[in-house]
Formats: C-alpha cells, sequence, structure tokens
C-alpha cells in the first residue's frame, strides 16, 4: 500500500527509498561513463540486457511467467549482440594478423 493510501511513513520504508536512489544514480553515473569511452551501439546494448534480466529476475524472485512477447523480445536483442560480437572479432583478428 502506497503512502498516499493511508499507509505510515517508517524508517525502513525511508531507507529503501534511499538505497534505490543511490543504486540508480550510481547506475546512471556509470552508464555515462561508458558513453564517454566506446561506441554508442556497446552501450546500448549492453542497457537493452538489462531487460532480459529483469524479466528472469522476476521470474526467479517472485513467480512470473515469462511469455512469448518476452521470448521474441529477447532474441531481437540477443541475437544482433552475438553478431556484432563475431563482427567485432573478425575485425580485430585481422588488425593483430594482417
Amino acid at each position: 500500500m502506497a503512502w498516499w493510501e493511508g499507509a505510515e511513513w517508517t524508517i525502513q520504508l525511508l531507507l529503501n527509498a534511499l538505497g534505490s536512489a543511490v543504486f540508480i544514480l550510481g547506475y546512471n553515473i556509470s552508464v555515462l561513463l561508458a558513453y564517454r569511452q566506446v561506441d554508442a551501439s556497446q552501450v546500448t546494448s549492453a542497457e537493452y540486457t538489462g531487460l532480459i534480466w529483469a524479466v528472469a529476475l522476476g521470474w526467479v524472485l517472485f513467480a512470473e511467467q515469462p511469455d512469448l512477447w518476452f521470448l521474441t523480445g529477447s532474441a531481437m536483442i540477443v541475437i544482433p549482440l552475438v553478431m556484432i560480437g563475431i563482427q567485432q572479432g573478425r575485425r580485430n583478428r585481422h588488425r593483430i594478423h594482417p
């Protein structure tokens, strides 16, 4: 129940909110620093895998059942990432061994 529904404010609630805010801020700072270091396509692809992890954690921790849309979306995220990784691996091998 949310505070506007009559729940009381507790220290635990405030600590949870503070902890969540700190982790979100840390995530945003790390992503910002990553965007400064590498190509944006590499960072965004890593961010998209976070969606898969969110559903996986929901499945394990809260017994939420992934559906066909999740599987389709996951494939649309993972397959291009694998293809990009293979392509970059080939480029790196050609640079090392001309």
